[in-house]
This record gives structure tokens, C-alpha cells and sequence, in this order.
């Protein structure tokens, strides 16, 4: 543990067992980096699901300071609740809701100044008819399918729509999307179908701006960049392209405390199931954290933690509050009720974690319970990189 980790930690009083330290500083910097690789210099914020479960009211400032226009939510209740922190900031912005929306919801797009993504015929139809009832051009963006096969208007079907004249009266199309469905595989032949489907709908409407990339396509290549990339993960410090070392800087941290502290004879079981048994006498210490704060039981067989510097590999299996942890080589003085260890940082990412788990690291990073305490730095790395000098 560094000294920039301690002062935070120490500022938490005992009635909290866990907690969430996220470095606002590589916030800014994953974002200024992304923003330097995409081609057109835009690339738009994916601020859905509560910033990735990270908090959205936090990390919006943030990234808005650092000039992002567009930002993209999931629903309707993420955009207002955006918009809200925005204004407060006095900060202008497109706010891009990807889902569309359901019948009778359009008079609340316009009262919190949000654009819908439209992703059906239905939705194209219900959005002209509230500009009639308007009697104004409303903005939206359309969500072209390039073979993705989960929502947006099908390929084939898009062809059909724009022969129509009327297809997009009272609609002010500001921006066609299109969403990757390989993009974390760099020659995965899928990737160069959807761009070449990408590029006849750009040439088709040259002057309306496509966005294609997400995190994972801003590092296939500027071919897939158009005017406007999108990401999300890739800001929060996960790794876009999991084929190569992760050009992100990490964000987050996660700690749990010392429950309880204890000596185990050779030959006992610890945990559920008795799946772990001492191969000689043993000191066990119990963190408060468990499969409830979205911590996996499958990553245990090869999962660590860190105490001050020392590794203590996680033994017998996660319970839903809590963990056991082999201490035996660690000073006892370090080991105590209320000490803090490291369960997620530099020594295990949440990238890793999700490869351990079988599973990806967006379900692992979201599965984080309420129960960790959030705390906000502004200057982890900064701070960080003064300690080391």
C-alpha cells in the first residue's frame, strides 16, 4: 500500500468495511488519450449503467472538463439524471439516448434536451409525428445494424427506408450509429464486414456524421473511427484490445478490511464445502468482503490479495460477506482486525479477475455492490508518481 492509498483509507472511519478508491485523474487521462487516437479528435462518452457502476454523477465533471460534447446513456431516466449534472456544471452537451424509447415518452426527450436514438421503424414514425405536433424539426440519431443483431434498423431494411422521401420528414438526422460485434478480436473477419457495410452508408449519406467504434474499434484503426467514436470501458481503465497489454491507465482500486484473525492446525478445512485443507499450520485471516459485493467465487483458486507489499493468497471458497486469506508469511503486526487489504489493484485488475471468472470484465466491474464506500481522488496518480520519485 502507498502512501497516497493510506491518507484516503485513513480518512474512512470503522464502520466502514470496504471500500472503492477511483483515481479521477486516469479518468481524465484515458479520456484525453482516446481522444487522441480517434481520427476526427471526437470521440463521445458511454456513461450508461451508473458510469459502468463506477458513479456517473461523479465522473461526468471530469470527463465534461476535459471537453467531451457527446455523451450516451442507455435510458431515458440515465439522460435526465445527466442532463441534471450538466447543467448544474453550466456545461452544454449532446446527451444520446441508445435505447429509443417507448410510446408516449417523446415529450420527455424535449423537456431535458435529450436526442433519441432511434432503433426501429415504430420509433421513427412516433418521433415524426410528435415534430408535427411540434411543428419543428426534432434531432435524432439512427442506429443502422451492420450485423450485430441486437437492436438498431436492419441493414437491408435501412436501403428500403432512405428511397422514401418521407421516411425522415421532421426529423433532423444528426448522426448514424452502427455497433461493433468483434471488436475486442483485431482479425476477426466480422470487423471488416460491418466497415464495409459502415462505409456504403457513409457514402450513401456523406453529410450526416457515423459513428461505428466503440472502445475495442478505436484500436482496430482509423478506418474505423468515421466522425465520432464512443467508448466506455476504455475510460474506466479496462482493456479495449485484451489481445495486447491494456493501454489504459487503471481507475480503480478495491479494499476490504481485516474481520478476523486466526491460527489453523495442519489438515483443517476452511470454508464451504471443504474445499481447501491446510498443508501445515496456518494463520487465516478473514476480509469483510464477499460474492455480494461482486467479488467471484470461481476466481479463488488463483486469486491474491495485498497487505501492505505481501501477498496472501485467497484460500477455501468466497462466502457471500466474506473471504479467507493465508497470512502466515506476513508480520503479525501488519495483520489485525481493521487493517486494510488490497483486493483489486495493481497486482490483480479487474481485467484479470473476469479471465479467471470466466467471464467478461463489464459483468465483474457492474457487480460491484453498493456496500463498497466510493471514494474520489483527483490525484492517485499524480500524487503517486511523486511518491515514487
Amino acid at each position: 500500500m502507498n502512501n497516497t492509498h493510506q491518507n484516503l483509507l485513513d480518512t474512512l472511519d470503522n464502520t466502514i468495511y470496504s471500500s472503492a478508491l477511483i483515481d479521477l485523474e486516469a479518468v481524465a487521462s484515458n479520456y484525453k488519450k482516446l481522444i487522441n487516437i480517434s481520427k476526427s479528435g471526437q470521440c463521445a462518452a458511454v456513461i450508461k449503467a451508473d458510469a459502468y457502476g463506477l458513479g456517473a454523477e461523479a465522473l461526468t465533471p471530469t470527463i465534461a472538463n476535459q471537453g467531451c460534447q457527446t455523451f450516451f446513456t442507455a435510458y431515458i431516466d440515465e439522460g435526465i439524471s445527466l442532463r441534471k449534472t450538466l447543467r448544474q456544471m453550466n456545461k452544454k452537451a449532446r446527451i444520446y439516448v441508445l435505447n429509443g424509447f417507448f410510446p408516449k415518452c417523446e415529450p420527455v426527450f424535449i423537456e431535458h434536451d435529450l436526442t433519441p436514438v432511434l432503433c426501429t421503424i415504430e420509433q421513427i414514425r412516433l418521433w415524426q409525428a410528435h415534430a408535427r405536433t411540434l411543428n419543428r424539426p426534432l434531432a435524432a440519431a439512427l442506429h443502422v445494424d451492420t450485423g450485430m443483431r441486437r437492436t438498431g434498423i436492419p441493414y437491408r431494411d435501412f436501403w428500403d427506408l432512405i428511397e422514401s422521401p418521407e421516411t425522415f420528414q421532421g426529423i433532423a438526422l444528426s448522426l448514424i450509429i452502427s455497433h461493433l460485434a468483434c471488436s475486442d478480436q483485431l482479425h476477426h473477419p466480422h470487423n471488416e464486414h460491418q466497415l464495409e457495410k459502415a462505409k456504403k452508408i457513409h457514402e450513401r449519406l456523406p453529410t450526416v456524421p457515423l459513428s461505428l467504434s466503440n472502445s475495442g474499434g478505436i484500436f482496430l484503426s482509423s478506418d474505423y473511427h468515421f466522425n465520432l467514436t464512443r467508448s466506455g470501458m476504455a475510460i474506466y481503465g479496462m482493456n479495449p484490445m485484451p489481445y495486447k497489454e491494456n493501454p489504459m491507465t487503471p481507475v480503480l482500486s478495491l479494499w476490504s478490511r481485516i474481520y478476523q484473525v486466526q491460527d489453523i492446525n495442519e489438515g483443517q478445512s476452511i470454508g464451504y464445502g471443504q474445499s481447501y485443507y491446510t498443508q501445515a499450520p496456518a494463520k487465516i485471516a478473514t476480509l469483510a468482503l464477499g460474492y455480494a459485493d461482486g467479488y467471484p467465487w470461481q476466481a479463488t483458486p488463483e486469486s491474491n490479495v495485498m497487505i501492505s507489499g505481501y501477498p496472501a493468497r485467497i484460500v477455501g471458497r468466497i462466502s457471500m460477506d466474506l473471504m479467507t486469506i493465508d497470512v502466515t508469511n506476513i508480520p503479525d503486526h501488519l495483520v489485525v482486525p481493521g487493517a486494510w487489504a488490497q483486493v483489486v489493484g495493481d497486482h490483480l485488475s479487474i481485467d484479470e479477475i473476469a479471465k479467471m471468472s470466466k467471464t467478461i470484465p463489464y459483468e465483474v466491474l457492474l457487480g460491484l455492490g453498493k456496500r463498497f464506500h466510493r471514494v474520489y481522488s483527483k490525484s492517485l496518480n499524480k500524487i503517486d508518481e511523486e511518491i515514487r520519485a
